[in-house]
């Protein structure tokens, strides 16, 4: 994971780049704990999908980006996940 500061007044996500390479899709995985993050480049958006629902949690928000920047996929947390 990469970690970055919040410099400048700018969320961590804003300092992010969300585009993915041409024809993938992009999911960043923010650690709110731990100001920390990873992306993964994946090839189709129900791979892209898939690694996002299995990556979100009460701390852990996560979005899935196109070729173009473009927010496509965004789960949420729900406190029934944890059981």
């Amino acid at each position: 994971m990469a970690y970055i500061s919040d410099e400048g007044g700018m969320s961590i996500e804003d300092q992010i780049p969300k585009e993915a390479p041409e024809g993938k899709f992009r999911v960043i995985v923010i650690d709110n704990y731990e100001g920390s993050y990873e992306t993964d480049d994946l090839d189709t958006l129900e791979l892209a999908r898939k690694r996002a629902d299995e990556a979100v949690g009460p701390l852990v928000s996560v979005a899935v980006y196109d070729d173009k920047g473009t927010s496509v996929y965004r789960p949420q947390w729900e406190e029934s996940d944890s059981e």
